[in-house]
């Protein structure tokens, strides 16, 4: 398809979603005040969002529910803005930083597996906290990962990531 004008620009930045793994510990600093999270099922591929309280026709299938969630940060090894998908394990950890009145805004993390399997348990650690100049707003992360998520399932296409 061709245009003689640009399409106007989405409502939410595209960010590469980054998941640990085991040959690699993942360093960040958190660009937004808070993460987002919905329950989900790993189905055709991709992870797909789940109805949860409702059961979705994952949950009918029998197709094991597991609660992620994503923090927009700023890489470390990409040196660019990211999506760090993190377990409910490291929300746990964050909810301790989340009682303050920054969030999580800066706030330095190390996320590493703690075996040489890519599916072992995630581990958080954080350290101090970094000034950060542009924030990345709960709203756009939010609407992004709903994209996301809605692509994965089949809803957009060509959007899947």
């Amino acid at each position: 398809m061709y245009f003689t004008k640009a399409p106007p620009t989405s409502s939410a930045p595209s960010y590469k979603i980054v998941v640990c793994k085991a040959a690699q510990p993942l360093l960040f600093v958190s660009v937004c005040d808070q993460y987002v999270g919905t329950m989900t099922h790993w189905w055709g591929g991709h992870t797909v969002a789940c109805d949860y309280p409702k059961p979705c026709e994952a949950c009918n299938r029998n197709i094991r529910r597991e609660f992620k969630s994503w923090i927009a940060a700023e890489s470390v090894e990409f040196g660019t803005r990211v999506i760090v998908q993190i377990t409910h394990s490291c929300c746990l950890e964050l909810a301790r930083h989340l009682a303050k009145p920054r969030g999580i805004l800066g706030l330095k993390i190390k996320l590493q597996r703690a075996t040489a399997s890519d599916t072992s348990m995630l581990q958080i650690s954080t350290f101090g906290f970094e000034e950060v100049t542009h924030p990345v707003a709960a709203e756009t992360l939010e609407n992004t990962m709903r994209r996301v998520l809605a692509a994965n399932a089949g809803n957009e296409p060509n959007q899947a990531a």
